[in-house]
């Protein structure tokens, strides 16, 4: 259930329940951009914070423990409305996800302060603490995880405003595009799959869409399977022709088509990212959520 204060009407007049994890409210505290929308005690604006660590846990609750609703990576901005005991409360400002993040995690934005000018492409990107590969490694940023350059090279390793290094050909300009958002995918192969992950930790189905995804330049691809099936492409019959591209969609689930007949996807069959016949698929979400395939949906 939705806080009772969630319920506004259409144009028509027609009573609607705001997506929660879409939109920041609770029955004591909302975005102010909802005021008109929902009822709160109290509204805010929120203030612009920076993820400050390679990721971040976005939980669906304050405190240790609580289950994931997704993850930020380094880089991404976020509006906080509250930060109390250890927690923000706060709205991811790419895909507007709303959930708690350890306020550690976390910096504000300065002033003035320019969005960074690269992003990393390699799935997982070693940091060093010198332009040498010899030296022992001091972190890592993963796959989508912005940042910004000084211009210094070496031994083809580039400096980063924080004074580590990284290796030159695992960063590009961040309006870097690659088209074939399958054969990104395919990079993901045996990633350990993590309910809420979409890091090189590990990632769930979503996820792995998304990410593939944004880097075809399709930034606002949304985070969760069912606003994927609502908002990407055109929807077409279950029993359409699949074709390579397609989002095969199940209950709950989603994978990319990699031909007519196989698909890659996060699963926790595997606990992996792996290919499979979609319909081996299908008849495993048959047998626990009494549907197969629910939709196919194309993107050109």
């Amino acid at each position: 259930m939705p806080p009772s204060g969630a319920i506004h009407s259409d144009g028509a007049g027609n009573p609607m329940a705001l997506a929660p994890h879409l939109n920041a409210y609770r029955d004591d505290l909302a975005d102010i951009a909802l005021k008109d929308k929902v009822k709160a005690d109290r509204y805010a604006s929120g203030t612009t914070y920076f993820v400050q660590t390679a990721t971040a846990p976005m939980q669906q609750k304050p405190g240790t423990g609580s289950r994931w609703g997704s993850e930020l990576i380094h880089g991404e901005r976020v509006s906080v409305f509250e930060i109390a005991d250890g927690f923000a409360w706060c709205q991811n400002m790419a895909d507007r996800y709303v959930g708690y993040v350890p306020a550690s995690c976390l910096t504000p934005e300065k002033a003035g302060e320019q969005q960074p000018g690269h992003k990393v492409t390699a799935i997982r990107a070693p940091l060093f603490p010198e332009g040498d590969l010899k030296t022992p490694i001091i972190g890592y940023r993963s796959f989508g995880s912005t940042l910004d350059l000084t211009g210094a090279e070496k031994n083809r390793f580039v400096e980063t405003t924080t004074g580590a290094w990284i290796y030159s050909r695992h960063v590009a300009p961040v309006d870097t595009r690659v088209a074939d958002y399958v054969e990104t995918a395919r990079r993901f192969l045996e990633l350990p799959y993590i309910w809420g992950g979409r890091s090189c930790d590990g990632l769930d189905c979503s996820a792995l869409v998304q990410l593939a995804l944004n880097l075809a330049g399709i930034a606002d691809c949304p985070r969760d399977t069912p606003d994927q099936k609502a908002g990407l492409g055109a929807a077409l019959p279950p029993d359409t022709a699949r074709k390579r591209g397609d989002l095969a969609f199940f209950p709950g689930h989603i994978g990319i088509m990699l031909d007519e007949t196989l698909m890659i996807h996060a699963n926790a069959t595997h606990m992996a990212v792996t290919i499979n016949p979609a319909d081996d698929v299908a008849q495993w979400t048959l047998k626990s959520d009494g549907a197969g395939i629910t939709g196919i949906n194309r993107l050109d």
